[in-house]
């Protein structure tokens, strides 16, 4: 990408980009995109849709809380063994509770 290329037609939201400037060396060069600022405003709504989601369906004992805590976290069954210390081929994950556990 050359140094013209960069969009900055959006002040606010700026991000730093690595171009090739008019002199033939790369460097950073600054730039700002209205799309940045909306790409950010959906994600957020959608993950606070997500997690008031999840968080009905655990109240209403539909799925684990660990479950729960993986989507949230955006967390594979490794990453999830690897954070309790244990071997991957040891994690169970439900994602629906058990109703009854004194069978």
């Amino acid at each position: 990408m050359k140094e013209k290329d960069v969009i900055s037609d959006y002040k606010i939201q700026k991000y730093i980009l690595y171009a090739e400037k008019n002199d033939g060396s790369y460097g950073t060069v600054e730039g700002g995109s209205y799309m940045i600022e909306n790409d950010l405003d959906d994600f957020w709504h959608k993950k606070s849709h997500l997690e008031k989601t999840l968080r009905e369906r655990l109240l209403k004992n539909e799925i684990t809380a660990i479950y729960y805590f993986m989507v949230l976290e955006e967390m594979t069954i490794a990453e999830l063994a690897s954070r309790a210390g244990i071997r991957k081929g040891k994690v169970k994950l439900p994602s629906e509770p058990r109703k009854n556990l004194k069978k």
